[in-house]
């Protein structure tokens, strides 16, 4: 659904319900440990709610319920039919192809510790650290270059980086202190601008060539009863549109993949509607490209945060996933395992089932490849146990990370 924006005035603006600008953190450690079993996940979710309140990020919020349950496929959009996967289980090689393994460099202006968000555009990678609070730009052989914004009460210093995106066309990096400023650098990390884009608030980003989207999570109602899900600006950050209307059901929110670019295009992961959205740059463009089909959807009417993870063992939840080259893939607990799904936007399903390895954290690249992060300890296990797939961790630890280029099978 879309409507189109309207002056501030008439916005009846909220104060944001949480902050995710931490949120995930404790949670991504535990999540992409080696050493995690499924039966420890219960524990594991539970660590991380406690520690995502302790910094004031994540508050339960209890809107108006529908009477309807979640999305479980429907409408136009083609239908991925995850209800009828089998218990054959899916490896990383049956899902990925490694094209590239670039090892970032490790340097004292940059120790990466906590990812946000991984580009890639004319062979350089530029990475989100949360707790640097700034976008380290790597070369295509993962030499640091340099470091771009600076967190502080300075000209063009912001408070929090929760997200950026590269705006190819204007040759910026735009760094989104979530959820109402954007921040506007040169790609020698020059400041250039910053404005506020209230009252359309927004928690992540990503660009494409006709401009922006701004994603809430369902974590900002700036328009009380009617809240949407994305919001579209133009180049200069003018709000040009309003889509799908936020559904006022808990949920705590995907660990990745919320919102990502590939080839031009900008895929939304709508947890709610168990969907994905496309946006191509155009005013009008935004549309579902398909949905899931699960065993069993989480129903509607879920009061709170032990309600919810207590139900999420029971029923399928999506965790994250990527689109790349006219393919994806997702990953979501089903049974209180969890599993994996590749398939085509035509809902075309190619495999499905219990992903014993470790989630990568996964991000849009350059064409039809996509970008997965490991830090040095999970690459060298990783290198451990997919012999001849990739190197070795080089010997003399000079590593940050490790960026795997990769393109879905």
């Amino acid at each position: 659904m879309c409507r189109e924006t309207r002056p501030p005035w008439l916005f009846a603006p909220f104060p944001a319900i949480s902050c995710p600008t931490m949120l995930g953190g404790p949670f991504l450690f535990a999540y992409f440990c080696p050493c995690l079993k499924l039966f420890h996940m219960k524990r594991l979710f539970i660590v991380w709610l406690c520690a995502a309140l302790k910094f004031g990020c994540l508050c339960g919020c209890v809107g108006c319920l529908c009477a309807c349950s979640w999305n479980n496929g429907g409408g136009d959009a083609p239908v991925v039919a995850l209800d009828k996967a089998g218990e054959e289980a899916v490896g990383f090689e049956d899902v990925f192809r490694v094209v590239e393994t670039v090892p970032l460099e490790l340097n004292d202006e940059c120790i990466l510790s906590y990812i946000i968000k991984v580009e890639a555009w004319k062979g350089n990678f530029y990475v989100l650290d949360g707790q640097l609070k700034s976008v380290c730009v790597f070369d295509r052989d993962g030499r640091f270059v340099r470091r771009i914004g600076t967190a502080g009460p300075g000209h063009g210093e912001y408070a929090s980086a929760t997200d950026f995106t590269l705006d190819e066309e204007q040759g910026r990096v735009a760094i989104l202190s979530g959820p109402m400023r954007v921040y506007c650098y040169d790609l020698q990390g020059n400041f250039i601008s910053s404005k506020d884009i209230s009252p359309y608030w927004s928690w992540k980003i990503a660009g494409s060539p006709g401009g922006f989207v701004g994603l809430t999570q369902y974590q900002t109602y700036t328009e009380g009863e009617h809240a949407f899900l994305f919001y579209t600006f133009d180049r200069d950050f003018n709000a040009t549109g309003e889509w799908v209307d936020v559904r006022k059901e808990y949920c705590l929110p995907m660990p990745r993949s919320f919102l990502q670019k590939s080839a031009g295009r900008v895929y939304g992961f709508d947890d709610r509607r168990n969907a994905i959205f496309e946006w191509d740059g155009r005013a009008d463009s935004m549309r579902q490209v398909c949905t899931f089909r699960f065993a069993h959807p989480m129903p509607a009417g879920v009061e709170g945060q032990e309600e919810y993870m207590n139900a999420m063992f029971r029923y399928d939840v999506m965790l994250g996933g990527a689109v790349a080259g006219g393919k994806a893939v997702l990953f979501y607990l089903h049974e209180g395992r969890q599993h994996a799904a590749l398939f085509g936007l035509d809902g075309t399903l190619s495999a499905a089932g219990p992903y014993e390895e470790v989630p990568p954290a996964l991000f849009g690249g350059e064409g039809d490849e996509v970008l997965l992060y490991l830090d040095a300890g999970r690459y060298a296990e990783f290198a451990e146990s997919h012999p001849g797939l990739v190197p070795r961790m080089p010997a003399d630890g000079e590593v940050n990370a490790v960026v795997l280029r990769c393109r879905l099978r």
